[in-house]
């Protein structure tokens, strides 16, 4: 691995410390030739400082012109929450909170070098959930900026870079909107040129804790 690698690799793991999205598998990858469109989707699972449950998305793209993706997404979870401090057993665990959004967006995508791809875009987000008790509701725009390198024959890693502005939809809400930024990390492997398989990590806003998601995409 080159220096420059490593220098990436090292400041894409430096990043992930704030989010409010879900698992996106946004990779700025190019479709296999002949490819217009992805579908995929994922399960993976979360824990936070009292909660712990699981996620499952699916998102798509279509691709235009090999230069721009159309992007939608959805996800939902739900979470056990426990208290290890409480004295009364009965009270440790219990239903935790749900989760539940989806977004759309456009991105441009340019090859920077022959192994190494950038994309500049946007998308709007519907994010609900009830992890710390009342349900939070919030529309967000969001800006992402997402690198994937190719590390061997089809295999590649990529990390998104995301900033966000987000209005709280609730009345109990403390403040009308917040910003906030993201940047999770993840490596696809493409298998042939109708299947991948990938993975994806971050912090998870929501639960206040990390994520971990495992995906399947397929090219039409």
């Amino acid at each position: 691995m080159t220096t420059p690698r490593v220098l990436w690799l090292v400041c894409a793991l430096g990043w992930t410390s704030a989010c409010v999205t879900a698992p996106g598998y946004r990779p700025p990858t190019p479709l296999p030739e002949g490819k217009y469109v992805e579908a995929g989707g994922s399960v993976g699972g979360h824990v936070g400082d009292q909660t712990a449950g699981g996620l499952a998305g699916a998102w798509g793209r279509v691709a235009l012109f090999d230069k721009v993706d159309f992007l939608v997404g959805a996800h939902g979870g739900a979470a056990a929450g426990f208290d290890l401090l409480s004295r009364q057993p009965w009270n440790q665990v219990g239903f935790g909170g749900y989760t539940f959004g989806g977004s759309l967006g456009v991105r441009f995508r340019y090859a920077v070098f022959e192994s190494m791809y950038l994309g500049v875009g946007g998308y709007l987000e519907y994010l609900e959930h009830s992890y710390i008790g009342l349900p939070e509701r919030f529309g967000s725009a969001s800006v992402t900026i997402p690198v994937a390198e190719r590390l061997y024959d089809g295999v590649w890693i990529y990390v998104r870079p995301t900033v966000s502005v987000s209005l709280s939809l609730y009345k109990e809400a403390q403040l009308p909107f917040f910003g906030s930024m993201e940047s999770p990390v993840g490596v696809m492997w493409q298998i042939n040129e109708w299947v991948a398989i990938m993975g994806e990590g971050g912090y998870y806003m929501p639960s206040r804790g990390g994520y971990a998601s495992f995906g399947t995409a397929v090219y039409f």
